[in-house]
C-alpha cells in the first residue's frame, strides 16, 4: 500500500541544518512539534506573470480550505526537494516543468510584502520553487 499522504508516511527528521537525524511518521513528527521535517513549496507562474494557487482539500488535517501554493507537501523519506517538488506539482496540478529553487531570504521578502504566503506548519524546514510555464 502506498502511505504517501498518509498519517503512516515516513519522513526524514533533520536539525536546524537540515541534516537528516532520524526517521518518523507523519502523525508522530506532525504530534511533536520539536521534531524538524522537509516540505517543499511549488508556485506556478504563466507568460503573462500570474500565479496559480489552489484551494487545500476540506478533509486537511492542518489549514482546510485555505488558499495555498500552486502544489506542495512533505519531502518523503530518501526524496531530495527537488525531486518531491516535482512529484507533488505533476500529482496536484498535473503539471512538469523546469524548477527554479527560490532561496529562503526571496521567500520572506515575499512574505512580509503579501506577495506569497505559507499555511505550513512552524516545524517545517520549508524549499520554495518557482515554475515558469510557456
Amino acid at each position: 500500500m502506498d502511505k504517501t499522504n498518509s498519517p503512516e508516511e515516513v519522513l526524514d527528521v533533520v536539525d536546524e541544518n537540515d541534516v537528516v537525524v532520524a526517521r518518523a511518521s507523519r502523525k508522530k513528527i506532525h504530534s511533536n512539534p520539536p521534531l524538524l521535517h522537509r516540505e517543499v513549496g511549488v508556485l506556478v507562474y504563466d507568460e503573462n506573470g500570474r500565479v496559480l494557487i489552489q484551494q487545500r482539500g476540506r478533509r486537511k488535517e492542518q489549514n482546510a480550505l485555505v488558499w495555498s501554493w500552486s502544489a506542495g507537501g512533505h519531502v518523503p523519506s530518501g526524496f531530495s526537494p527537488d525531486g518531491a517538488a516535482k512529484k507533488e506539482l505533476m500529482e496536484e496540478v498535473g503539471l512538469s516543468g523546469q524548477l527554479e529553487f527560490v532561496n529562503q531570504d526571496e521567500v520572506r521578502n515575499m512574505l512580509n510584502q503579501g506577495l506569497a504566503f505559507s499555511e505550513t506548519a512552524k516545524n517545517a524546514m520549508e524549499q520554495f520553487w518557482d515554475c515558469k510555464l510557456g
